[in-house]
């Protein structure tokens, strides 16, 4: 490319660009030193009304220069004004055009508002009208106080008026059952006394009918014995009808043997499994369902034992041979057993009052025979096996405390076999019974009491004023003694045999 071709397109700003920027300069400067010596020319009236002259455009790049203060320079001041002037200008400008949406956020603002108050006048209404409702409810309140506190004085009055009665009725109860104890006891008494009379005339009858010449006093003697004999039988049918009193006479009976086994005699239980006499406990089920009812650990001393079949057996205990009960000693296959060393013996009371081992069967603790069991059931209206457990069965609670030779207390789950208790009785057997149907509290007067089964025996009938059915312990406890007799919460009581024979 030549230097003519170069030159060809050029414009006239190309030619004179510096002269224009010059010439523009020039001109620029001028107009502001004009303006400026206009300005200096009338800078006092400037000032006078600086509120309406400061943001006029020819004014506005000298405002420094016109009007600062003392400790701004011109350049500060003239920034600051160009800052003002911007805003008010803007602000004019703009404030019509947002004059709208300025009038709908004050029209929301009230309405915003006008809600508020009355969300709040609501509020005071409902506050109102909670107190108020809360002065309505407590006024009910105290009313419905004043109401009832007589109402509830009235019948505290009642509960303790009644609890007076209560107890009258009580204390009139037991008065009457006392002087029916001690009128009972005191028929009792008198018709022992008869029946001891007879039978000492009768001795002297009899003498007198020995002796020739006393023979016609022996005729009198026998007419009138008979005479009164009449007398004192309608007077103690009587007795055992109404009062249900049996006089006994003669010594006290001597208790029998025990009759039980060793204590590795195997019983078959329901499920076919083999127990130890010694491991089978109340409740477990022998064979055919014969639920027992009561252990018995008895002492072994002295005992006579006999192997019949092997199993090994006191001699005194029943065996069924040819539908017909007979001692074990007495069976064709017993062997006496020597120098049995052991010192315990066991025995079982069942439903079924029998136990069957190794194919024979034995009768249970019980010893429940025809004449025995026709008797029982005319006096208990006993009608199943199952009965005798539930009816005649007598027992204490684990608790019952008895009294020991040395007048201690000891409870009768840890009394041992071979203690001394008082009125020199020692303990033979220890008996665990399953807890009868019913379990009652035996009151006796004096603040004393005794929990068991439903046939405890008292030596004194008379010692039990109330006896009240109660709660059902899982089990009982009973004693076999020496004499036949323990001391309970001090009161004398017969022991486990008497349950059967004094039934």
């Amino acid at each position: 490319m030549g230097v003519e071709e170069i030159y060809k397109n050029l414009t006239y700003f190309d030619y004179y660009s510096s002269s224009v920027l010059l010439f523009s300069l020039i001109t620029i400067l001028t107009i502001l030193a004009c303006l400026y010596f206009r300005l200096m020319t009338n800078i006092e009236p400037i000032k006078k009304d600086w509120a309406n002259n400061r943001c006029r455009p020819h004014i506005i790049p000298f405002a420094g220069l016109i009007n600062k203060n003392a400790d701004e320079s011109a350049t500060t001041a003239t920034f600051n004004n160009f800052n003002y002037c911007t805003q008010k200008i803007l602000s004019d400008s703009t404030g019509k055009h947002v004059q709208p949406l300025e009038y709908i956020i004050q029209m929301f603002s009230g309405m915003v508002k006008n809600i508020s108050n009355d969300l709040n006048n609501a509020r005071a209404m409902i506050d109102r009208i909670r107190t108020d409702l809360a002065n309505v409810i407590n006024e009910i309140m105290y009313r419905f106080i004043n109401i009832i506190v007589p109402i509830q004085q009235i019948v505290l009055a009642f509960k303790d008026t009644m609890a007076k009665i209560q107890g009258v009725l009580t204390s009139g109860v037991y008065t009457i059952m006392s002087s029916y104890y001690a009128i009972k006891s005191l028929l009792g008494a008198v018709a022992t006394m008869l029946i001891q009379v007879l039978i000492a005339g009768a001795a002297m009858i009899i003498i007198m009918w020995i002796i020739p010449f006393t023979w016609p006093a022996a005729v009198a003697g026998t007419t009138i014995l008979v005479a009164m004999s009449v007398m004192v039988a309608v007077f103690l049918t009587f007795l055992v009808q109404i009062f249900k009193i049996r006089p006994k006479l003669g010594l006290p009976e001597i208790p029998s043997k025990p009759f039980c086994f060793d204590k590795d005699t195997q019983i078959e239980m329901s499920d076919g499994s083999i127990k130890k006499i010694s491991e089978i406990r109340i409740g477990d089920l022998l064979k055919d369902n014969n639920k027992v009812t009561a252990t018995l650990k008895l002492n072994a001393i002295g005992v006579k034992m006999y192997n019949l079949n092997s199993v090994i057996v006191s001699d005194t205990h029943s065996v069924l041979y040819k539908d017909k009960w007979i001692l074990a000693s007495e069976h064709p296959h017993a062997l006496p057993v020597s120098c049995y060393d052991e010192k315990f013996l066991y025995c079982l009371n069942t439903t079924k009052k029998t136990i069957v081992i190794n194919n024979m069967t034995f009768i249970d603790w019980d010893e429940i025979y025809d004449e025995v069991r026709k008797r029982i059931m005319r006096n208990h209206s006993i009608h199943k096996n199952h009965d005798y457990h539930d009816k005649l069965d007598g027992g204490f609670t684990g608790d019952s405390m008895i009294t020991m030779i040395d007048g201690t207390m000891k409870t009768i789950k840890d009394i041992q076999i071979g203690d001394a208790l008082i009125n020199n009785s020692i303990v033979n057997g220890l008996v665990e019974i399953e807890c009868p149907e019913l379990q009652f509290t035996y009151y006796l007067g004096k603040n004393r009491k005794i929990d068991g089964g439903p046939n405890l025996k008292f030596k004194d009938s008379t010692d039990v004023l109330i006896k009240k059915q109660t709660k059902r312990s899982e089990r009982l406890y009973h004693l076999l003694t020496s004499n036949g007799t323990f001391e309970c919460n001090n009161t004398i009581l017969y022991d486990y045999n008497a349950c059967i024979d004094h039934s």
